[in-house]
């Protein structure tokens, strides 16, 4: 572009001034004319320095230098602004613009003008750069126009937005971009990050971000697309674990960490069936269902119907020639099924057709019936094993009346519903009885039974060990004293007091008889009195007035719960009417006499309280629906002290009397006998003889007797005898306790006895024949409950005794001689053999066997679990089957409690016995055999491993409860093999009780 400069008139007048002013030197020394400017010099000949006209404010011209070494502006000209000439420093002069345009001012175009000061006048140009259209002569770029170019075509870019410069001469690419992902929409993880691929404000590609942990969920990209899911949960636990699942065989199968089942094989609709043989699914083959080889395969629920059985199944096996298997002769129809343990089959015939149902363990002329129902076609069975089963449902007849059929098979697995109080499985267990429930969090998740031996609450703890049963009744261990009346053993406290005292955490007593009436006066007590208005089987809470508690078991109570059938319970009331131990044991409780009473049939109950003490009495209250009546009362003190004082009872052949912490835990206390009474046959056995002393007789004579009773015995009003019954003595009071001995004598004096004090002195009853023998009788109630008949024994000279062995002390081995020998201990002042009032000698026996049944299995005994199986020999502890004189517990059979449709062929077996050094052996064991219609109990022996038995003694008839039994077996002696087995057989009948089983050899 062409710029001229302007020469105003001030510089013009300035280089004039300077011209005049100048000369030839100065006074600093400079020299003119040396062509060297210095000093004050302006110029020095030729040598201007940098000055020029223009320099000087001229238009042009030529700059010289006088002699004076000043500027020489002569040859200079000045600017004429105005005169149409550009000149000197004027940019344009009117119409002389210089050869300038808008271009060579930077415009894009226009018209340029001079003002009148003769400088451009650019107002009629136009600005190029920002109009937004690219002059490509010029401009690089403008606004958004950039020609072809873009961030692609501009480097390494995948999309974004160019910007252009503001004087329109470089094109800016810091706004473009690459893309961080390949394809639009495409989802993937970052850990629990959701990425989605998405073009974003810039034009590329990029990833947006969604955590899937802020919904509590994880990010899956197991599937075509990557998602937000819930956390994997597990549909199987082991890789390559099968199943059955709609006919397909399912295969568990890890997908990304997560197990799933996948179908792997599809089974041939019409013609296989899907199972789990061996717990892996397969597709098996399955038949038509007319016989065992075109047998129809079951799994599943299934149902089958018709109008023509006959018809539709034509095949008719002879099953009834297969052990087990009931007798019908019609057709047949043939069901394969697989059955783990654990499963419940369910088969049914529900149409007209009378049929017989099987369960066969093969399908062949060997297969034995597992099942074999007639009359009831819609049963239930359970497999001990896995395995193969057949279901076989047969026409009863030929042609049978009826030949429309309903039959469904159905294999469940589980109880499906935990809280539907239905037993899904039909196992016989319900909810949260059922072991499938264990631990279920909704129904299930605390310990519901805690004497069952089960976790129910699957928590790791059992039972009492669980903290949800610490403070419950069945987890507190079982005391108290009790005792319950019947018809075989009637009330017999009337007129008496039990008082109890505590005794560390328990109780002791003692009875006193004879106190002429209840000694409390009812309505006369001096805090508070009242007269309970209660109805039948009910129970009202009266708390007490004073300031003192009871102290019962541990626990303090300031109340009592009065029940109107006879009894005071502690914490909670009881309206029950049943007075067995299990209901006695249900709660803390002081029964008077509990019994089922209705007072509002008759009698009064007052409850009467004092300073220290509350006194509750029953008067003349009467049994329910009879005419019987009951007087009592139950004084309680302060110190914990409890009597309990019994008037006049008509009511005398049944209740229960006593004291319970209401524990639950363990078995039952013994039985007490809070008056001892008369013992029964058997329970007292008359031991040893002395009926040839060597002193003078009848003096030191003497009879010893043994209570083989669980209970304390009274002789009181029974009579000893020998074979003078003219000279017969009725007893005072003479109690002996279990397991204890009395020796009855004829002189009460020592010194006359021979320096023998007995226990009791008969007088001249006790007069004993030594040549021929004597017998000796002790009756009680008019029954004889104990006698030895030893006329014609061998036994017994001059001085001695003769004693029963001490392994044979029951009143059935103390019939025979050969339970007896001669004492050989000394005793008294003479010096004669016998053991009066001790234990005797075993007489050569030895004790081969001795079993109570308290634990169980006993060692080296075997129990065979014949015909149905899951119901055979077990342990009995009195609270359902009670077994009287049994120790602790005992062996019991049960095909009652078992219920309908049982099948019983039990086998309880000794271990072996070696018996071939002896020459005679005897049996014993207490019994109570309970006959209903089919059962029978037989006892066998066998020398040959149980190969074969031999019948020793059978029973179909019921026996006493219970039956001391004293078998010979000296046929086995000699044996080395010898084995005893006790054999229960029955459909659904009653039960067998066996304790205290022994052999004795010789």
């Amino acid at each position: 572009m062409k710029r001229k400069l302007a020469y105003g008139a001030l510089g013009a007048l300035t280089a004039l001034a300077l011209s005049l002013g100048g000369c030839s030197d100065d006074d600093t020394g400079a020299t003119c004319g040396d062509g060297v400017i210095e000093g004050s010099e302006s110029c020095d000949g030729s040598n201007l320095g940098t000055e020029t006209c223009e320099t000087q404010g001229f238009a042009g011209g030529t700059l010289a230098c006088d002699s004076a070494c000043g500027l020489d502006t002569s040859g200079c000209f000045d600017a004429n602004c105005g005169n149409n000439i550009a000149e000197g420093n004027e940019d344009c002069d009117r119409d002389d613009l210089g050869d300038a345009d808008c271009t060579d001012l930077g415009f894009s175009g226009g018209t340029l003008a001079c003002n009148a000061d003769c400088t451009y006048d650019d107002s009629g140009c136009n600005d190029l750069c920002g109009n937004g259209t690219l002059d490509d002569a010029v401009e690089a770029c403008d606004g958004d126009d950039f020609g072809a170019e873009t961030c692609q075509t501009m480097g390494a870019f995948d999309g974004g937005t160019l910007t252009c410069s503001t004087d329109c001469q470089t094109i800016d690419t810091s706004a473009c971009c690459t893309d961080e992902c390949a394809t639009d929409g495409e989802t993937s993880c970052n850990g629990d990050l959701l990425e989605t691929c998405e073009l974003q404000a810039n034009g590329c590609l990029g990833l947006t971000s969604y955590d899937c942990t802020g919904d509590g969920q994880v990010c899956d990209d197991s599937g075509a697309v990557a998602v937000c899911a819930d956390a994997c949960q597990s549909d199987c636990t082991e890789v390559g674990a099968t199943r059955c699942a709609n006919n397909d065989v399912e295969t568990c199968t890890d997908n990304a960490g997560c197990l799933t089942w996948q179908v792997t094989e599809t089974c041939t609709a019409g013609s296989e069936v899907c199972l789990t043989p061996g717990g892996q699914a397969t597709c098996v083959t399955s038949g038509g269902g007319d016989s065992c080889v075109d047998a129809e395969v079951v799994s599943g629920s299934v149902s089958y119907s018709g109008s023509d059985f006959t018809s539709d199944y034509t095949d008719s096996n002879d099953w009834g020639a297969n052990s087990g298997c009931g007798t019908a002769n019609g057709a047949d129809a043939v069901f394969q099924v697989w059955l783990d343990v654990g499963q419940t089959l369910h088969y049914a015939e529900n149409g007209g057709l009378d049929a017989v149902l099987r369960v066969l363990d093969t399908c062949d002329a060997t297969s034995t019936c597992l099942e074999s129902n007639d009359y009831n076609e819609d049963q239930v069975f359970v497999p001990t094993t896995a395995g193969y089963y057949w279901v076989v449902i047969e026409s009863y007849y030929a042609s049978p009346g009826s030949t429309d059929y309903d039959i469904s098979i159905e294999v469940l697995d589980d109880e499906t519903d935990c809280g539907d109080g239905a037993d899904n499985d039909m196992d016989g267990l319900t909810d949260c009885e059922d072991p499938n429930c264990f631990g279920d969090p909704t129904f299930c998740s605390t310990e519901l039974d805690c004497s069952d031996g089960l976790d129910n609450d699957a928590d790791g703890d059992t039972d009492c060990d669980d903290t949800d049963c610490a403070a419950l009744p069945a987890c507190i261990t079982v005391d108290g004293l009790w005792q319950s009346f019947s018809a075989s053993d009637p009330v017999d406290l009337a007129d008496c007091t039990v008082a109890f005292t505590p005794s560390g955490a328990s109780y002791q007593y003692t009875t006193t008889c004879g106190i002429g009436g209840l000694p409390i006066a009812a309505g006369t007590g001096t805090v508070d009195s009242t007269v309970l208005s209660l109805a039948d089987s009910d129970s009202v809470e009266v708390a007490l007035q004073g300031a003192w508690t009871i102290p019962f078991f541990g626990g303090s109570y300031g109340s009592i719960w009065v029940g109107s059938n006879g009894f005071v319970t502690f914490g909670a009331g009881d309206d029950y009417s049943d007075s067995s131990p299990s209901s006695l044991f249900a709660f803390p409780r002081i029964a008077g006499h509990d019994a089922d009473l209705d007072p509002p049939s008759g009698g009064t109950i007052t409850v009467d309280e004092f300073a220290d003490y509350v006194v509750i009495t029953f008067a003349d209250v009467v049994r329910w629906s009879t005419t019987d009546t009951v007087s009592f009362q139950v004084v309680i003190h302060s110190s914990g002290d409890i009597e309990i004082h019994y008037g006049t009872f008509t009511y005398v052949s049944g209740g229960t009397v006593g004291l319970s912490n209401g524990g639950q835990l363990g078995t039952y206390p013994a039985e007490t006998d809070f008056r001892p009474g008369q013992p029964g046959q058997g329970e007292l056995v008359i031991t040893e003889i002395m009926f040839n002393p060597s002193i003078g007789e009848p003096d030191g004579e003497w009879v010893e007797i043994y209570n083989a009773a669980s209970f304390a015995i009274d002789l009181a009003g029974c009579t000893f005898q020998d074979n003078i019954p003219a000279n017969a003595h009725t007893f005072g009071a003479l109690v002996i306790p279990p397991g204890g001995y009395a020796v009855l004598t004829n002189n009460a004096d020592p010194s006359a006895n021979g320096g023998l004090t007995g226990t009791y002195a008969v007088g001249n009853a006790m007069q004993l024949s030594n040549g021929a023998g004597d017998i000796v009788t002790i009756i009680c109630g008019g029954q004889t409950v104990a006698e030895v008949d030893f006329r014609g024994w061998s036994l017994g000279s001059n001085g001695t005794a003769i004693q029963l062995a001490s392994v044979l002390l029951d009143e059935t081995a103390n019939d025979q001689q050969s339970s007896w020998c001669d004492a050989t201990d000394t005793y008294g002042t003479a010096s004669d053999n016998g053991t009066p009032g001790l234990a005797n000698s075993n007489c050569g026996y030895v004790l081969l066997l001795s079993e109570s049944f308290d634990t169980w299995i006993p060692s080296d005994w075997s129990v065979v679990d014949g015909a149905d199986a899951g119901t055979t020999w077990g342990q009995c502890d009195g609270s359902g089957r009670t077994l009287n004189g049994a120790t602790g517990t005992f062996a019991c059979v049960d095909s009652d409690a078992a219920g309908s449709g049982a099948s019983f062929d039990e086998e309880l077996i000794s271990p072996v016995m070696d018996l071939s050094s002896y020459s005679a052996c005897g049996l014993t064991f207490l019994h109570y055999f309970n006959n209903y219609s089919t059962d029978q109990a037989d006892v066998d022996a066998s020398t040959d491993g149980g190969s074969t038995w031999t019948n020793l003694a059978s029973y179909v008839a019921d026996t006493a409860n219970s039956e001391q039994v004293s078998l010979d077996i000296s046929s086995l002696a000699g044996q080395s093999t010898v084995q005893i087995r006790f054999h229960y057989t029955s459909g659904w009948d009653f039960y067998w009780l066996i304790d205290d089983v022994s052999v004795i050899c010789q």
